[in-house]
């Protein structure tokens, strides 16, 4: 971009002209401070010299003025930063040298003092720095030195710092061009900022006069009129006269102190600023791209956006430049290049690019419920081009909103078989209603309930997504709290099957213990298989462990206990066993013929005794105590075994 109507003519008229700005070395400055712990302060004053001037000063006096006490009130001399100090901070391009650095080109110097200090509590501490020369201005009546302040109160607020600001003071502009500028401040202490315009002031209590038709507001002639975005702090000029003057911009620091919003303290650039003829054209900033195009579109005019806190929000800045690539062109008109604030520092900023015709930025930021305010996170980019003499900047605020009603109701869990879980919403004071469902389908839980009971009974064996969604009384509110758990439904299957006189649990792969039902559920010693044979008629359950969980089967009645083999389609019984002296065998009916055989386990015939017509045969057990085993047949052969225990 080619430049070659030089701002330095421009101030060189003015100081040769006159002879009282010839010693203007004072270009603007503001005073931060940054909290050690407790009361101490690093206090700084950035001061910006006119190359043009004379030296800067070698220290610089700043008051402390305490407004409720006067005995506090003291002068402290700053003395230059060490080590790097007194950096040419023009939008020059890389091939032009300006006065800063004995070249020709109009040049500007940051010069930073800092110095250390104790200040007690004190509920406005006004910190202020005057002098710096004679300044010149189109728009304002007569020439004035520049002051400036910051404030602080320390009663309510001890650990508070100043903003940085990242983005250094642009001071020359082109006429005719839109400029679009922020000075990218960023508060450590994560305040609200605010923006105003504010008279400047050669003392503290005297303001300057301003020509008619201007205003600290309108401080240069630019249609349309001067704006400043009081929340963002973005300032747009589009100047139609060459002019020279200077603004002062207040940032207020918010903090919320029981409950209120109060503003804490305010810090107040002065600031010089030139308006020059401009062969480059100034390159442009987009909006946000949601579309992620790369792409420069003038309608990409967005930059507020409101979002859920838990999602990502993700868009491209897009730039242009209308120079093209021209040979005779000093510098590269066409080329651009993009940086930010850094103004949300968990969020990425990734430039693509860099320096080419087609650079852009994409940013992304995954908000959580701590991010949710009333207020927008915001940040800044930064496009300057790489046209000589002097760089075209651009910079815009882009700004994220982040809303939304926090829920939590717990963690993932898991339940067993009829266990009972409340679920309880631990919400925001100002949520109305709450909307439960599982898996998705809605509960006939009341929406003024706060507590979904969930019983393991109702439900199958499986994975429950339970979710609650919240509001405010709007159902139809942008960002309404959200949450869900996951409840695992574990159920064991009860049920046995009976064979003879074993019982056998149809849920496998788990640990067991078999239980005498007439014996109040007294655990049976060393039955712990899947599989539980009688020795004695009775009423058996199993309780059975798996995954955690515990549950216990239905008791299941035996008779015949000891059943070993049975082929008779009549039904019979044999008691009792275990026995003392008797043991009956009794079928349903009449028997023509039964063969009773009472043996020992390794087959050794004691009893043999044969009945007919009859149903009940009789064996006196006098026989020791032990396992025996019962054979009857019948004259149609049909045969059963069972093991009879003697006591």
């Amino acid at each position: 971009m080619k430049k070659h109507i030089l701002t330095a003519l421009l101030y060189a008229v003015l100081i040769v002209g006159n002879t009282s700005l010839r010693a203007q070395y004072y270009s603007g400055a503001y005073i931060s401070y940054k909290n050690l712990g407790g009361y101490d302060y690093i206090v700084t004053l950035t001061f910006f010299r006119n190359c043009q001037g004379v030296n800067e000063p070698s220290s610089c006096n700043v008051n402390f003025v305490c407004s409720s006490n006067s005995q506090y009130n003291f002068s402290a001399t700053l003395q230059k930063k060490p080590g790097v100090n007194g950096l040419d901070v023009t939008n020059n391009c890389s091939s032009v040298t300006t006065k800063c650095n004995a070249g020709t080109f109009h040049g500007i110097q940051e010069w930073v003092y800092e110095g250390l200090v104790n200040l007690p509590p004190c509920n406005n501490w006004k910190i202020s720095f005057s002098g710096g020369g004679c300044r010149n201005s189109n728009t304002i009546t007569s020439s004035s030195s520049g002051y400036i302040e910051t404030t602080l109160n320390n009663v309510s607020v001890i650990a508070n710092s100043t903003p940085i600001l990242k983005n250094k003071p642009i001071i020359m502009i082109c006429n005719g061009q839109g400029f679009s500028y922020n000075y990218g401040a960023v508060d450590s202490d994560r305040d609200s900022l605010s923006y105003e315009w504010i008279a400047p002031r050669s003392s503290p209590t005297s303001s300057v006069n301003y020509v008619s038709g201007y205003s600290y507001t309108q401080f240069l002639a630019s249609n349309p009129p001067i704006s400043l975005n009081p929340v963002t702090g973005d300032f747009i000029i589009t100047p139609t006269l060459v002019q020279v003057t200077y603004y002062d911009l207040k940032i207020k620091e918010w903090r919320k102190i029981n409950g209120n919003m109060v503003n804490i303290a305010y810090t107040v650039l002065d600031i010089d600023i030139c308006v020059d003829y401009c062969n480059n054209i100034f390159p442009k900033l987009s909006g946000m791209d949601t579309m992620l195009t790369h792409t420069y579109d003038p309608s990409d005019n967005l930059y507020n956006i409101e979002v859920c806190y838990g999602e990502t929000v993700s868009f491209d800045i897009n730039a242009y430049d209308a120079d093209s690539f021209s040979s005779s062109a000093t510098g590269s008109p066409e080329k651009m290049s993009m940086s930010w604030n850094n103004g949300i520092p968990d969020a990425s900023f990734s430039v693509y690019n860099q320096n080419t015709d087609s650079v852009y930025a994409n940013f992304s930021w995954t908000s959580y419920y701590s991010n949710v305010s009333n207020l927008p996170y915001c940040f800044t980019a930064n496009l300057k081009d790489l046209a000589c003499p002097y760089n075209g900047i651009q910079s815009r605020a882009y700004c994220i909103k982040v809303s939304g009603l926090k829920v939590d109701i717990g963690s993932d869990t898991s339940l067993c078989n009829g266990e009972i879980l409340n679920i309880v919403a631990d919400a925001d004071e100002s949520t109305v209603n709450y909307i439960w469902k599982v898996n998705g389908i809605p509960t006939a839980t009341p929406f003024y309930d706060s507590v979904f009971t969930f019983n393991s009974a109702y439900y199958p064996s499986g994975i429950y997504t339970v979710e609650v969604e919240t509001n405010n009384g709007d159902t139809s509110m942008l960002c309404p709290g959200k949450d869900q758990i996951h409840i695992t439904v574990k159920k064991i299957d009860t049920s046995t099957t009976l064979n003879l006189s074993t019982i056998t649990s149809t849920e496998a792969g788990a640990s067991y213990q078999w239980l005498n039902c007439n014996n109040s559920m007294a655990a049976i010693p060393g039955e712990t298989g899947q599989s539980f044979t009688a020795l004695a008629d009775g009423s058996y359950a199993v309780e059975i462990t798996k995954n955690s969980c515990t549950d216990t089967s239905a008791c299941v009645t035996i008779i015949n206990a000891g059943m070993i083999q049975n082929s008779f389609k009549e039904s019979f019984k044999v008691y009792p066993n275990p026995t003392h002296d008797y043991i009956f065998t009794e079928f349903t009916s009449v028997q023509d013929e039964l063969t009773v055989k009472l043996m020992s386990v390794t087959g050794e015939m004691i009893i043999n005794k044969t009945i007919r017509n009859s149903n009940i045969a009789e064996i006196k057990t006098d026989i020791p105590a032990g396992i025996y085993l019962l054979e009857i047949t019948d004259e149609e052969g049909h045969k059963a075994i069972l093991k009879i225990i003697k006591e």
